[in-house]
């Protein structure tokens, strides 16, 4: 959700303009001589400014969009929002139509308040404009959490930190949801598919063309989440350019002699012995308890159960693994006991390379690490023991608050 005391380089040139014609109108009263085409061409610089004209160009910084990372479903660990573009939309195509009913139960699960009476409205002018009418949503749910997080003047439902607008485009106007649209649409028309990151990085107000991103680092992974929410697989879904996990691997955390073991099951879009995690037939539809929401997180659908060999999981030793064959520093982030049937889960984060790596181990004997309370832990270090009642060891990795596959994401227990 945007929030809007968020200062960019477009409020300074604002405040400059406002503090010229403020001098100006000073000498004015003063009695010293001010040519009017002076004070003329200040007011059209200032209102140029503001609204952004100048042929419909977009100007970096125009959208607001320094949002705080936001959960996950109900019972999964938070995912946060990674500063990496490691991923690419087609934004401008016009067929990506989510399914409504599903689209708008995800949207109120995530935000209670949200304003979906605009969701037609959204879809409907995002294919009038040529635009992906899911990603306008996603831009929507992204800004001000689906207008949850817009000023009741502007027809949000006014939940602090509440914005003048929908969807961050010029936040200091008081904007309503066409307004909004129009915003978007006039400044941002000019961006084809094939310029997906520019418009990404001129959107969040980047003054950089490659890199993380600085100004709004929660932005490309929230954009990543809620557009994956509406728009889990198929044709139009976000794919992989590779940027953040290229060149990583991510050593198995059962087996510390040669990165193999047994999947018992894959990732939904790797499964493995007809396992795919979140996805049929091992998954029923998220409609039937206890997978009352849906979709199912990505972190879940990017997850992988292991055994050391077909059978044997239980009372595994689990160790902290090695990134690209070099032992880390990992701090263990928190554990929480979950049930008697599942038993407990541990979180660990490393830095390695210039990327945020987090390990998550679920169905361990063990709620905090077994070797003991200490500041980090190193690569190799025995944390826990893989519960007997599940057999094997539930995996989940994140890189720069992407979850990532770890079959083709790190090579993870795959040998390689």
């Amino acid at each position: 959700m945007a929030q809007n005391n968020q200062e960019n380089g477009l409020d300074d040139a604002r405040r400059l303009g406002a503090a010229l014609l403020q001098n100006a109108a000073r000498s004015a009263v003063s009695g010293f001589a001010v040519p009017i085409a002076i004070v003329i061409a200040v007011i059209l610089i200032v209102t140029f400014i503001i609204l952004l004209g100048g042929g419909g160009g977009a100007t970096p910084g125009l959208a607001n969009n320094n949002t705080p990372p936001v959960g996950d479903n109900p019972g999964s660990p938070p995912v946060p929002a990674g500063p990496n573009l490691n991923y690419t939309i087609k934004f401008r195509d016009t067929t990506v139509v989510p399914v409504k009913s599903t689209s708008i139960d995800a949207i109120k699960q995530q935000f209670p308040k949200a304003q979906v009476q605009y969701y037609d409205i959204i879809v409907d002018r995002a294919i009038q404009a040529g635009w992906n009418p899911a990603f306008v949503l996603t831009l929507w749910i992204e800004e001000t959490g689906a207008s949850q997080n817009t000023k009741i003047a502007a027809g949000g439902a006014g939940v602090l930190p509440a914005s003048n607008g929908h969807l961050g485009c010029a936040p200091w106007e008081l904007q309503t949801i066409n307004e909004s649209l129009d915003c978007l649409f006039k400044n941002f028309s000019g961006y084809s598919n094939d310029q997906f990151e520019k418009f990404m990085r001129t959107y969040s107000g980047e003054s950089s063309d490659s890199g993380p991103f600085v100004n709004n680092p929660n932005f490309p992974g929230n954009v990543l989440k809620f557009y994956s929410m509406l728009v889990p697989s198929g044709p139009g879904a976000a794919t992989g350019t590779g940027g953040t996990t290229a060149g990583i691997q991510v050593s198995c955390p059962i087996n510390k002699t040669n990165n193999t073991a047994y999947f018992t099951c894959g990732t939904a879009t790797n499964p493995r012995n007809g396992c795919g995690h979140g996805v049929p037939p091992v998954y029923p539809p998220c409609t039937q308890p206890p997978y009352a929401f849906c979709p199912f997180s990505e972190q879940l659908k990017n997850s992988v159960d292991i055994q050391l060999s077909p059978g044997n999981g239980s009372n595994l030793p689990v160790y902290l693994p090695t990134i690209n064959g070099a032992s880390q520093q990992w701090t263990f982030t928190g554990g929480t006991y979950i049930d008697s049937g599942n038993a407990s889960k541990q979180a660990y984060e490393t830095n390695s390379g210039g990327h945020n790596i987090i390990a998550v181990f679920t169905h361990l004997n063990q709620r905090t690490p077994l070797a003991g309370s200490r500041a980090t832990y190193s690569s190799g270090t025995k944390v826990g023991t893989t519960f007997a009642g599940k057999n094997h060891l539930h995996a989940e990795i994140v890189i720069d608050g992407i979850p990532t596959d770890p079959i083709t994401g790190v090579s993870m227990c795959t040998g390689s």
